[in-house]
């Protein structure tokens, strides 16, 4: 006891970190190791864990595993880039680690590798390039306006076909203004009928993030690259316009496309962090798409800016190819092609609990679009949603059933119980629907996001994969959707 000098004893406490930090420390440390990411940090990470050990009554790290041997998430677990293939080239999950090293899953086959969309901070809006994935907000006397300084910051493709950043107008690149990138990386803007060209190429390669401006001023345009959003360099020489009055005022304002408000042509592939316009040079936005202002868990469709703007996140219809997306955390995506990945090794108990979190593109077609399956076709574990538009859970010859059709290209919680006659299934911890789905023998292996023996992808999202050894109540159900709710921000 040490005393302060004025007759108060004081006494000195101090408590160790918690169980929850001390998983994700030495998880951490393991990630790290192999030359992985852990987005999340060990703080964010042990924050989920304590809420899990708090749900299940685990009292150490041993416990933790036999309880919840499978728990993985690349935002909060981790993962390890591959090499991947084309849309993938450079971001693609060669592994994504759960807590316990035995159910990580892995895939070696870089065309094989799911699209990992990484997250640093700053929200972004996605594509691959693919017709009819784009932002929009819709024709408004606010954005007939002659564009007089026009902002964005990319990450993306420069050099295959020419890229629209902002657009109002067709796709010939008539209308009221345009701002993009020509294959030989030379900045755009466009007027009415009219487009003039930067007189010097972009600086940069594929990949590199950076800020991009254009201003017009009596005919005369100005283009500009950054670092920062703020401070300025010069591209090239000033350019001369036709000062004509622009056309299609009707239409609206695309970001990552241009093709009169449709999303169907020029597509820019890569990452768009922010897009702004002004009717003055310097002067306040008028236009302004700013991602970070998304939040899923009010709307998973579009957002509303500062501005008053309804921004809207355009998908694509297709069964397959990867789609656009707004990246608020670190998301898995498969292509419904060829995409999976997997562990052969982990033996699956026969009564379990699954916790998903993903999002199931345009179901329609021909086979079921798994979330997760086992390594082998025989003692199938089917969980995902079937052509009908139902989240369907299998298991040892039997399955059970329950409409998604309003989760169709959002993200949310799935929930099932294997457990025989008293199995059950929950979307968003609603009403759960029972049935049995037989519990059969305990398989080795598992499949996220395909088919493992017939070769059949997924075209989703997985974000969160989680298997509780148990057959859950529903306290504890309620506790785990609130973990993965949180976890995938909705």
């Amino acid at each position: 006891m040490i005393g302060l000098g004025i007759g108060i004893p004081y006494t000195r406490t101090t408590s160790g970190p918690s169980l929850g930090t001390t998983i994700a420390t030495t998880h951490y440390n393991r990630v790290i190791a192999d030359g992985g990411v852990l987005p999340s940090g060990i703080s964010g990470l042990g924050s989920v864990l304590d809420s899990v050990i708090s749900a299940y009554g685990v009292t150490d790290s041993t416990d933790f595993n036999t309880k919840v041997p499978v728990f993985l998430d690349p935002h909060y677990t981790g993962y390890k880039l591959g090499a991947g293939s084309g849309t993938t080239l450079g971001q693609a999950a060669r592994t994504v680690y759960a807590i316990s090293s035995s159910a990580d899953v892995t895939q070696s086959t870089a065309a094989s590798q799911p699209l990992l969309l990484a997250h640093s901070g700053d929200n972004y809006w996605w594509n691959g390039g693919v017709s009819g994935n784009y932002c929009s907000t819709p024709n408004a006397s606010a954005n007939q306006i002659t564009a007089k300084d026009m902002i964005a910051e990319i990450q993306g493709d420069l050099t295959t076909g020419y890229k629209a950043i902002i657009a109002k107008c067709d796709s010939a690149g008539h209308g009221m203004y345009l701002l993009g990138i020509t294959s030989g990386k030379l900045l755009n803007y466009g007027k009415n009928s009219d487009g003039v060209v930067s007189t010097v190429a972009l600086p940069y390669n594929n990949g590199d993030r950076f800020w991009i401006r254009a201003t017009y001023d009596s005919g005369v345009v100005t283009f500009y690259t950054g670092i920062n959003g703020t401070s300025w360099t010069q591209l090239g020489n000033t350019v001369t316009i036709t000062n004509s009055n622009a056309n299609l005022s009707n239409i609206n304002v695309e970001i990552g496309a241009a093709s009169s408000g449709a999303g169907t042509a020029n597509l820019f592939q890569g990452k768009i962090y922010r897009a702004t316009i002004s009717d003055s040079i310097g002067g306040d936005y008028v236009v302004d798409c700013n991602p970070n202002e998304y939040v899923a868990s009010t709307s998973q469709t579009s957002w509303t800016s500062n501005l008053g703007e309804v921004w809207t996140i355009n998908v694509d219809s297709g069964n397959t190819g990867y789609k656009g997306v707004l990246v608020n955390r670190a998301i898995l995506q498969g292509d419904g092609i060829d995409d999976y990945i997997f562990s052969s090794s982990f033996v699956l108990p026969t009564v379990k609990t699954l916790y998903i979190g993903g999002a199931i593109y345009n179901v329609g077609n021909s086979y079921p679009k798994p979330f997760f399956d086992s390594y082998n076709q025989s003692n199938q574990n089917y969980e995902g949603v079937d052509a009908a538009n139902t989240y369907f859970s299998y298991q040892a010859g039997t399955g059970i059933n329950i409409s998604s059709s309003s989760q169709n290209n959002i993200f949310a919680v799935y929930n099932s119980v294997r457990n025989g006659a008293s199995s059950s299934i929950q979307i968003n911890n609603g009403t759960a629907t029972n049935g049995t789905t037989g519990t059969g023998p305990s398989v080795t292996g598992f499949v996220l996001m395909g088919y493992r023996t017939i070769g059949t992808s997924a075209n989703l999202c997985l974000n969160t994969f989680n298997l509780a050894n148990s057959a859950d109540n529903s306290t504890v159900k309620t506790a785990m959707y609130n973990v993965v709710k949180t976890m995938n921000k909705l």
